[in-house]
């Protein structure tokens, strides 16, 4: 008998619900279409403004933009990150500078073609998911893996590369200076159609490259496109000339040089 009056007692609860969904649905209908339309539009707009808070409250995830660096870089990358506008902050004790996840590869890059940073040895945090137990030298080819990898997304952050591949030659330290390698590089950047790198963004390759690894330089660095073409600098890069006006300034170049041939 309780089970039933319980039941009985918790009807009315069940089916309120449905009968003011209908008394919305009712008064709803009532309305005008211009009604209707302002209805809708509030709906929307309120929705809106929910969805632009919850997106603006988010916090961007930081990462590593570079660590292991001097006083000297660490200010002047600073003061870079500030005159660009890029948010930053520091790990407890200063050892890296982090920035928002979603232009760590683009910042990375514009510092590089500002020459930042100097010192030939800095570092991205590769090593933050190593297990365990891992050897010595696998831990230097997980590293050396990572390491192109970030490098090439870096360098995938230029509008005008469709994909890049960065592959590293570093040789084992040996205890006889005489005898030690220096390190070299290889970067392979496939274009978009129609585009190219200027000299400062192919400078900027190489500073970033080169000053990812102790001893390399961006002396040692070897750029080349997806059709084997050496990038260097090339005075005609500076001046933002498209593919079609570089073909015409090379045939007009060949045309003068004939003339004067000629004379």
């Amino acid at each position: 008998m309780a089970a039933i009056a319980a039941r009985a007692a918790n009807a009315p609860a069940k089916t309120a619900t449905p009968a003011k969904l209908r008394e919305l649905i009712f008064r709803f209908s009532s309305l005008n279409l211009q009604q209707r339309l302002i209805v809708l539009a509030a709906g929307v707009l309120f929705l809106a403004a929910i969805i632009f808070v919850s997106l603006s409250n988010r916090k961007d995830d930081y990462r590593v933009l570079f660590s292991s660096i001097n006083e000297r870089d660490g200010a002047a990358i600073v003061a870079a990150l500030q005159q660009m506008n890029v948010p930053y902050k520091f790990t407890e004790g200063g050892a890296a500078i982090l920035v928002p996840e979603s232009s760590v590869y683009e910042t990375r890059l514009k510092l590089a073609g500002q020459g930042l940073p100097k010192a030939g040895n800095v570092g991205f945090e590769l090593l933050e998911n190593q297990k365990m137990g891992t050897s010595q030298f696998v831990e230097q080819v997980n590293y050396q893996r990572g390491l192109e990898g970030e490098l090439a997304r870096s360098i995938s952050s230029l509008s005008q590369v469709k994909s890049a591949r960065v592959m590293l030659a570093i040789p084992k330290q040996t205890a006889f200076m005489r005898e030690q390698e220096k390190p070299t590089a290889s970067v392979v950047v496939t274009m978009h159609p129609g585009r190219f790198l200027d000299n400062q963004q192919v400078a900027a390759i190489a500073n970033l490259v080169g000053s990812s690894v102790p001893n390399l330089g961006p002396a040692n660095v070897t750029i080349v496109d997806s059709e084997g073409s050496l990038l260097a600098p090339n005075p005609q890069r500076s001046v933002g000339l498209d593919s079609t006006q570089l073909k015409y300034v090379a045939e007009l170049e060949g045309a003068l040089s004939k003339r004067v041939q000629a004379i």
